[in-house]
């Protein structure tokens, strides 16, 4: 069956990348997009994710040779693989019906919920990336791959948010084509789920990168 990669109706550089990395490895997906609902007026210090380039998702679909279709709500689907590009919470019965595969910028399960890569250089924990098929709860079900993120004496935040980001990418690609046989189980456990990061923190977590980086 042809998977499925589920996004915003909005442009979605993420999503635009994913489809990229599809397209160059010739593997065809049916995209759906959906409305995005801004929740938070937050605004970060410093941002994790290139922006989205300036054509509608329909457009960058039709581009790319992909079949788009624009969407008011989620549908009702079973047994089909999904691509999580860009989704805001999913329902239980979605995640319990399909096979749901996300990319964290996070390293599970010792780094979970929002800003994950800023909370893993505040925290002084693991630096890495995490493709899982998820569940119903945050940043858990079956991890597929993780993978560390490399660091610099020479980095600063842009170049890890890159190097992290750009990880992310090839590993949502690859994680269509996971084995089964080696999928492990995400604890929910080993830490909570981290909220959005004040920007007092982030300046705090500024510095520890600085040393982090500096001690190498």
């Amino acid at each position: 069956m042809t998977p499925f990669v589920l996004t915003y109706l909005i442009p979605h550089r993420k999503t635009q990348d994913i489809l990229r990395g599809l397209r160059d490895r010739d593997i065809a997906v049916r995209v759906m997009g959906l409305p995005f609902t801004f929740i938070s007026k937050h605004k970060s210090l410093y941002s994790v994710f290139p922006k989205a380039e300036d054509i509608s998702q329909r457009q960058f679909c039709e581009q790319l040779g992909f079949e788009y279709e624009e969407l008011e709500c989620l549908p009702s689907l079973e047994n089909e693989t999904v691509l999580i590009g860009g989704a805001q919470l999913l329902p239980k019965d979605f995640v319990t019906n399909n096979t749901v595969i996300n990319v964290h910028g996070g390293w599970l399960p010792e780094v979970r919920g929002l800003d994950c890569l800023k909370w893993a250089i505040y925290e002084n924990k693991p630096i890495g990336v995490t493709t899982h098929i998820v569940d119903q709860n945050i940043d858990a079900g079956m991890m597929i791959d993780r993978r560390e993120v490399d660091l610099y004496v020479t980095d600063t935040f842009a170049d890890v948010a890159l190097r992290s980001y750009n990880i992310e990418i090839e590993m949502i690609v690859d994680a269509l084509s996971y084995n089964e046989s080696k999928l492990t189980p995400l604890s929910t456990t080993v830490s909570t789920p981290h909220r959005r990061m004040k920007k007092s923190d982030e300046r705090i977590m500024i510095e520890r990168l600085k040393e982090r980086v500096g001690s190498l």
